[in-house]
């Protein structure tokens, strides 16, 4: 075989492995950035106020229990969800001073469950919030695509 062969064969095994290795490393960053900002508590503070202005909600009550948040998506989506659970009196209150919740299409889920799919701000794409006034667990969605 001759040498320009064998080295334009080398050339092109090389850049293919640089490749692979370079599409390796930008998957392990795009796939691991939501895990290192679910654990940051700045990062924690935008996604809540990305949610309530997404979702039209009011802050979140002060006095909620088990709050939790979290993102989901890729560079191309943006998901934030999460849950907290208050008194009924509490969640009442929160539902009454946000706007997103006042205009919400309403879906009984049971008796006293309810979903509210609201009608998104700050250029999202969908927005819910699910309450069990039963066991007062409030959950929510907002996401942008």
């Amino acid at each position: 075989m001759k040498k320009w062969v064998k080295y334009t064969i080398w050339g092109i095994g090389g850049t293919i492995g640089v490749a692979v290795i370079l599409i390796g490393i930008f998957l392990y960053l795009l796939l691991t950035q939501n895990d290192r900002m679910n654990r940051d508590p700045a990062a924690k503070t935008e996604m809540i106020e990305t949610t309530l202005e997404w979702a039209r909600l009011a802050p979140f009550p002060q006095k909620a229990a088990n709050f939790n948040i979290y993102t989901e998506g890729s560079a191309f989506t943006r998901t934030f969800k999460g849950s907290f659970t208050a008194t009924e009196e509490i969640i009442k209150t929160w539902v009454e001073q946000s706007p997103g919740l006042q205009d919400a299409k309403i879906e009984s889920i049971s008796v006293k469950k309810k979903k509210y799919i609201i009608s998104p701000g700050g250029g999202a794409n969908y927005a819910e919030v699910i309450i069990d006034y039963e066991t007062g667990k409030v959950e929510f969605k907002a996401y942008w695509s």
